[in-house]
Order: structure tokens, then C-alpha cells, then sequence
């Protein structure tokens, strides 16, 4: 297993600790860490699939949720993240999740930390 999905799957266990955090309609279904090493430059973003299914609406919705983590993409993956440096960035992830969730439809910078993908 790389460290990269070593990285993703204790993401992973440290962000289903937190799901109670995420609004009820919210759930995460998987959570990836992918690194664009391009030359230079480097963006690292965490994507999660999510499952929506707002009150009152079937079926449920599936959408593609992207937070940019570059800046703190050395704690995640070169030398081997720890528990706490993986414990903060899922809570930083379940915050902007709950934030994109309550503000995707007043705020477009917000909104577009995800799209929909069914």
C-alpha cells in the first residue's frame, strides 16, 4: 500500500469519527488524497464522494467534493502523516463539507467545491 492511500484510509477512519458532524443529509461514501506533481508545481486536493439526499427528495444525490489541501500537504504525505495531523485534517474536512452543504446555494465560491455527478 502507498503512502498515499496508507494517508487516505486512516483519512478515512479519522473522518467516519466525525460523521456525526456532517448534516443529516450528508454522508461520505470514499475519500481520496491525489497529488498533481506537475515539474514544479504541486496540488494536492482531497475528494470525497458524496451521498446527498436532501428532506423530502429521492433519490439520493451523488456528488464529487474537491478541497484544496497544497498547503498542508506535507503533514498528509511526505514522511508519514501522524494521528493528528490526519485527526485535523478531517475535521477541516467535515467543516467545509458542512459549510459547502449550507452555503452551496447562497455562496458560488462555495458551491463550487462540488458538482454533481448523478
Amino acid at each position: 500500500m502507498s503512502l498515499r492511500a496508507a494517508a487516505s484510509q486512516r483519512l478515512w477512519d479519522h473522518l467516519r469519527a466525525q460523521e456525526s458532524r456532517l448534516p443529516a443529509a450528508v454522508r461520505v461514501r470514499a475519500i481520496r488524497i491525489v497529488d498533481h506533481a506537475d515539474g514544479q508545481a504541486r496540488q494536492v486536493d482531497i475528494e470525497a464522494d458524496l451521498d446527498v439526499t436532501p428532506l423530502g427528495h429521492e433519490p439520493t444525490q451523488q456528488w464529487l467534493f474537491t478541497l484544496d489541501f497544497t498547503e498542508d500537504a506535507e503533514q498528509l504525505l511526505d514522511g508519514g502523516p501522524n494521528g493528528e495531523d490526519l485527526r485535523t485534517a478531517s475535521l477541516i474536512v467535515t467543516a467545509n463539507i458542512a459549510e459547502w452543504w449550507h452555503t452551496k446555494d447562497a455562496e458560488p465560491a462555495t458551491a463550487a467545491l462540488a458538482r454533481r455527478v448523478s
